[in-house]
């Protein structure tokens, strides 16, 4: 493979261009931390066209020092020395820094609609789904929270192809009318997300297993 330029962001998914892959091969990616160590290995798709596009979704723990690489590797299933090219850092993308100072304050009345999310911005979404859908932040509070818990996040910005910041989780708790439980108030904590297994990135929604050590070369 010959390059990898991003194309485009939305949320954590990074599409890209790329050119020099051969067809029949397998394009993967491979997530590194800033000293070299591989902390993720995905399988992208087999490329039938060259030039093409493809896009990788970036494990919630994705830091700023962290690099996204391309290559191109030939499966062979069993073989553990299956050639592969040079992995190519894929740039021109940002990752933001962890949200702080978010508190979820519970519900005070019997309707359980009142709950809030304290230290939003506009430049925020949250989600009440686990992810599956996102929702603006309303300001320095997000009001009308039902029970329950909750995901937010820093919104994508697709101009200056800035992700979707890593998901802090939140909980908001039900009223209750027992003496100094009311509206109880819990600090956000960084929420590990994707997967929850160490080595396993997520490509396009699916997850792959970790890469078995194989040899560099030309496929």
């Amino acid at each position: 493979m010959t390059s990898a330029v991003i194309q485009s962001v939305s949320g954590r998914t990074i599409t890209f261009n790329y050119t020099g892959a051969t067809t029949g091969k397998t394009l993967s990616a491979i997530v590194r931390e800033g000293s070299g160590k591989v902390k993720y290995y995905g399988r992208l798709v087999v490329p039938t066209t060259d030039p093409g596009n493809a896009s990788v979704t970036v494990p919630d723990d994705f830091a700023a020092a962290d690099e996204l690489r391309i290559f191109v590797e030939e499966i062979n299933d069993d073989n553990e020395t299956d050639f592969a090219c040079e992995p190519i850092k894929l740039t021109g993308f940002t990752a933001p820094g962890a949200l702080t100072n978010l508190v979820g304050v519970g519900c005070t009345t019997p309707a359980n609609n009142d709950g809030q999310i304290t230290g939003t911005t506009t430049d925020m979404e949250y989600s009440d789904d686990n992810g599956q859908s996102w929702i603006t932040c309303t300001g320095n509070e997000t009001t009308g929270l039902a029970p329950g818990e909750y995901l937010v996040r820093t919104v994508a910005d697709t101009t200056s192809k800035i992700i979707a910041g890593a998901p802090v989780r939140i909980t908001i708790s039900a009223y209750s009318d027992s003496e100094g439980s009311a509206g109880h108030s819990h600090i956000c904590g960084v929420f590990g997300g994707g997967f929850g297994v160490l080595g396993v990135l997520a490509v396009a929604g699916v997850a792959l297993a970790r890469r078995k050590r194989r040899g560099r070369g030309k496929p």
